[in-house]
């Protein structure tokens, strides 16, 4: 019945699974990584008190263990589309641009709302309960076709699903995965860059005030 809906990949009976697991694998990324630096300043708080350290290293410390998730994941799914013989249309060269971009603006989200996170604690508590809205606002575990013309609109807006969509067309799909709106994705991850080194530098004496009473 899911397979109907797929009306561009009826001949591939297992197009539902390989939409899902895509969609998972790079949802987990993007949700580990952002998770993980929303509270970058208070997992480093005692080193940051202690030593004088480059706060890019410690990002690319936080970011090792989802990012080696990711990679054992996608391992294990490129196993089993060899195994059920649909290892067709992976384009190695796309998906290192989706990997980047995808890292690129989890570390974007994390930082910036990391930095606000340092003067109200509940920030984590609040994205975690959003993120929980997003995956529903996101292709993963539907195809973009079930969509109604009306909505589409929403997803054409949501960063998040333009990289999904382009990590699922991977695997299912020939043509070029950029083919949906990435140039507002790339205004609103330099939007988001820029606005948090800017919060970062005026506000760089009130934040590690604010560091010193973390345990």
């Amino acid at each position: 019945i899911i397979n109907i809906k797929f009306p561009e990949l009826v001949n591939n009976k297992y197009a539902y699974s390989i939409n899902l697991c895509a969609g998972i694998i790079l949802w987990n990324l993007f949700s580990e990584l952002s998770k993980k630096l929303i509270n970058f300043f208070s997992e480093y708080s005692y080193i940051i008190k202690k030593i004088s350290i480059n706060k890019a290293l410690l990002i690319i410390i936080s970011c090792g263990v989802p990012i080696i998730n990711f990679f054992i994941s996608l391992l294990i799914f490129l196993v089993f589309l060899i195994f059920i013989k649909s290892f067709l249309f992976f384009n190695i060269f796309y998906f290192i641009q989706i990997f980047i971009m995808t890292v690129i603006f989890s570390i974007s989200v994390g930082f910036f709302l990391g930095l606000i996170n340092v003067f109200f604690r509940d920030i984590y508590y609040i994205y975690n309960i959003f993120l929980s809205l997003l995956f529903w606002l996101t292709p993963i575990v539907y195809p973009i076709s079930l969509v109604p013309e009306r909505f589409i609109f929403i997803f054409e807006y949501n960063p998040l699903a333009i990289l999904i969509l382009s990590f699922q067309n991977l695997f299912l799909k020939t043509e070029s995965a950029f083919n949906l709106n990435l140039l507002l994705f790339i205004f609103f991850n330099i939007f988001l860059i820029l606005t948090s080194i800017l919060f970062y530098k005026y506000n760089k004496n009130r934040i590690y005030d604010e560091i010193w009473w973390l345990k």
